[in-house]
Order: C-alpha cells, then sequence, then structure tokens
C-alpha cells in the first residue's frame, strides 16, 4: 500500500480500526521522490514536518533562528512554501472528493479511503471498496469523480492544473483589448450669473 504497487496479500478491510488508520497515512504519504508512485511522496513528508518542529521552536525561542534541515543541508525557504502550498491543495482536492462522494450516497469511509487511494495510485481502498471487492460498488458519476483524482495523481496535481491554465491564458491573450481613454478631470463651468453681473457693471459705467 505504501509504495503504491496495487497489490495486496492480505483483506486489510478486516484488521483492527488503528491498523486501518495507518494504512491511510500510507496512502497519503506515498513512495520515494522521483519514483512513479503516487501520494505526497517522502521528501515532501519530511519537510512538512520539519516545518511544523521549526515553528514550535520558533514559538519557544522567538529570537533564535530556525532552519528546515534534509540531513545537514537547509531547504530554502521558497522551497518550503511550495511543498506547504503542495500538500494544502493535495489536502484540499482529498476533501472536495470526499464530499462529492458522499453526496453521491457513498459512506464516509468508501468514499474518503477511495478517493485517498485513486488519487494516491494505491488501488484498493476500505470499506465497501477492499481488496477483497472491486470499484464497481460506487456508481457511474462516483467512478467519473475518481477518474479525476486518479489523473490528478498520475499527472501531478501542478502540470494537471497548468495543462488547463495555460489553454485559458491563451484564450485571453487572443481577446481584442478594448482601448480605454485616459480618464480627464471635468472642466469647470463658467457661473452665468458672475458673466452677467460684469456686463450690467459694463453698461452701468457707459
Amino acid at each position: 500500500v505504501a509504495t503504491t504497487l496495487t497489490t495486496c496479500a492480505a483483506d486489510f478491510t478486516t484488521w483492527l480500526p488503528s491498523a486501518q488508520f495507518l494504512l491511510i497515512g500510507f496512502m497519503f504519504v506515498g513512495g520515494m521522490t522521483g519514483s512513479t508512485s503516487g501520494g505526497i511522496k517522502q521528501l515532501r513528508f519530511r519537510v512538512v514536518l520539519g516545518h511544523l518542529w521549526r515553528d514550535l521552536r520558533q514559538a519557544r525561542q522567538p529570537r533564535g533562528v530556525f532552519l528546515v534541515r534534509l540531513g545537514k543541508t537547509a531547504v530554502a525557504e521558497s522551497t518550503v512554501a511550495r511543498i506547504g502550498a503542495f500538500v494544502t491543495l493535495y489536502i484540499v482536492i482529498v476533501l472536495a472528493g470526499t464530499l462529492v462522494l458522499t453526496l453521491l450516497g457513498t459512506d464516509v469511509l468508501t468514499a474518503f479511503s477511495g478517493v485517498v487511494s485513486d488519487i494516491g495510485l494505491v488501488g484498493p481502498a476500505l470499506g465497501e471498496a477492499g481488496p477483497a471487492s472491486n470499484f464497481l460498488v460506487y456508481d457511474t458519476p462516483s467512478r467519473l469523480v475518481l477518474i479525476v483524482m486518479m489523473f490528478l495523481g498520475r499527472m501531478e496535481i501542478y502540470v494537471a492544473l497548468l495543462m488547463f491554465v495555460t489553454p485559458v491564458n491563451a484564450l485571453r491573450a487572443r481577446r481584442p483589448r478594448r482601448h480605454r481613454t485616459p480618464w480627464q478631470p471635468p472642466r469647470p463651468v463658467p457661473d452665468r450669473g458672475s458673466d452677467r453681473t460684469s456686463g450690467n457693471e459694463a453698461t452701468g459705467e457707459m
């Protein structure tokens, strides 16, 4: 399960709930960085844990300077920020997919484990979609949602999103731009009463 090889040697739906909870955690973490496995990847998970540990130390010693390290190598803050954004987006997509499946009538355990399994490229899930069953327990709309989850997991989230963002930006660039005239302040309106007064004064003098 942790290596996302989609093979099972036992029906883990009969295991204790604590063991199934650990399996869900392994599905989230996934395999090694650079491999074709799914999940968040172990390197990103280590950076996230290092970031949390750094924040705890920073809260205890506000004037201290602490770095996120992988071994003896310090991780750049920009890299830490990108990994944090990726993990946040990953969790949001999992929760959104779970919400859609539950709205379509799937129970929470089967929906959540199915989304985590598909976006992590694991294969079997928990609940009704365990290793002794298959994904035909989901109805057709739910399977379409799971197809999208598997596509995001296989292509990587950022790459899959860029496939849609780039054509949209290209279409926006082809639209003719409207030329807007620069804003000009309004011209002052002459006071006609003062003109009449000045005219009467001139007539009286003559």
